[in-house]
């Protein structure tokens, strides 16, 4: 991920506090997914750069 994509990626992010039970569990499942998406992201990253090693 270059220094740029990051940096967009971290500009989008909005503070957001839930108010109910239903809006923890919803920012919690969102939270999880991005998570895995991003690990998900940062492992293809070290097998394709250690793959070209």
């Amino acid at each position: 991920m270059t220094d740029d994509r990051l940096k967009e990626a971290l500009d989008g992010l909005r503070v957001r506090v839930p108010t109910t039970p239903e809006d923890v569990a919803a920012l919690r499942a969102e939270v999880q997914a991005a998570d895995a998406a991003l690990g998900e992201l940062l492992r293809r990253a070290a097998t394709r750069d250690g793959a070209a090693a």
